[in-house]
């Protein structure tokens, strides 16, 4: 049991359409965990609204923001927001919107600003991003320094991420400031504050694999924003070498280090992150980072990292983290094992999943999602120079705000990305 490849992109992606909302999901994440540029993705996560409701399509929904659109996809997006009632929907799919790259906009500028239940935030983002278009690259750049002065001592929930959003995607077009410059701004803290940040993020979206190091680097500093925002450029760049590096000292790091780190591990899917999920596991002692290890594993589709994964389930491990039935019943079904305890596990699954879409949909948080373009961060996390928050933070048990079903940890909440 569980030898073998890992599952490719190719193999996994028609089961985005697979009848178990569990197998969906689970595609969807490893999707997701990569930021895969296919331009598939989004028509299928379409479909899948169509055949099976956009209640049972929220978790796909929810990562569509990352995938790229074509014309004819944002079109559809656009048919669909047509079409549909609920506000959960319509955050996700105005998030889409909102991403979508400049020139498409564009093209469809009239036909967006037309669209039934278009928010005004993602209007007010298709102007803009149509303005930013025009600048060179010297100006984009000067406006995101000029950003994060104006942003200093801001908390994440205080500065207008969407501007900053679009600023850094248009600018990652452009090669200002070149490669050289980001790595040494990175390498040697010449940007601090909301700059860092910014600068982290630029590095992402352009996906300089020269940055690999100053970005793995980071994880050594105590403040966990900026450590969400440099995992997820990481798991954007997507190069084998991050989890190279990152395996060769993992053993050696702090706790805060390996929990951030292993996230990226399962971001990067690959023989190498897997191979280094599986080494890792045999001499990490720390229960919850054990778990992290053990979810790569799943959201790597490992059939050598099952029966491995099935032995910390029997053995017991940290249930606070995530649940490591629920997440290695798609691994199973999509290599085709039969496990024993498969049915109460779902059915476990099921009954909390229910729990959750039984809650009410906390409105307020997913306000505060809108307004931060939907990002996978803590909406209401740290300033980069504080600790002080300035208002409650979300339970990771507690539902999604953004009504997927899926606890926060696991949703937008979690700096796994």
């Amino acid at each position: 049991m569980g030898g073998g490849d890992l599952l490719t992109a190719k193999e996994l992606k028609p089961h985005l359409l697979h009848p178990d909302r569990f197998v969906r999901d689970a595609v969807v994440e490893y999707f997701k965990d990569s930021w895969s540029q296919d331009l598939d993705l989004v028509p299928l996560v379409l479909e899948g609204v169509r055949r099976y409701g956009a209640h049972e399509a929220r978790a796909a929904l929810a990562a569509c923001q990352r995938f790229r659109v074509t014309e004819r996809s944002l079109d559809d997006v656009l048919t669909v927001l047509s079409e549909i009632e609920d506000d959960v929907t319509a955050f996700h799919l105005n998030a889409v919107i909102g991403r979508a790259p400049a020139d498409l906009v564009i093209r469809r500028e009239a036909r967006i600003l037309d669209a039934p239940n278009l928010f005004p935030e993602v209007a007010e983002r298709v102007h803009r991003r149509r303005e930013f278009s025009t600048w060179p690259a010297e100006k984009l750049w000067g406006e995101l320094e000029e950003l994060a002065g104006r942003s200093r001592d801001r908390y994440v929930g205080e500065i207008d991420h969407g501007y900053a959003d679009d600023l850094i995607d248009t600018l990652s077009g452009h090669a200002e400031p070149d490669i050289a410059r980001v790595c040494e701004m990175l390498a040697a803290d010449a940007a601090s504050g909301w700059l860092e940040i910014f600068v982290i993020e630029l590095a992402g979206a352009r996906r300089i694999r020269e940055a690999i190091p100053p970005l793995v680097d980071k994880f050594r500093i105590d403040t966990d924003y900026m450590l969400e925002c440099a995992a997820r450029a990481l798991a954007r760049i997507g190069d084998p070498s991050a989890a190279r590096l990152i395996h060769s000292v993992f053993s050696s790091e702090d706790w805060n280090f390996r929990n951030y780190a292993s996230g990226v591990l399962a971001g990067i899917k690959s023989e190498v992150s897997e191979e280094a999920l599986l080494a890792l596991l045999r001499t990490e002692r720390d229960s919850g980072i054990r778990v992290w290890l053990c979810l790569g594993l799943c959201q790597q589709f490992s059939p050598r990292g099952l029966p491995v994964v099935l032995e910390e389930i029997e053995r017991g491990y940290d249930q606070g983290a995530a649940s490591l039935e629920e997440e290695v019943l798609p691994v199973a079904e999509l290599l085709g094992v039969e496990l024993p305890e498969a049915e109460a596990w779902r059915a476990r699954a099921e009954e909390e999943r229910a729990r959750f879409e039984s809650q009410e949909l906390d409105l307020n948080a997913l306000a505060s999602l809108v307004e931060s373009d939907g990002d996978e961060s803590d909406p209401f996390a740290e300033s980069p120079t504080s600790y002080r928050r300035t208002s409650p933070k979300v339970g990771r048990n507690a539902p999604c705000p953004c009504g997927s079903g899926r606890k926060f940890k696991k949703c937008c909440g979690s700096p796994k990305a």
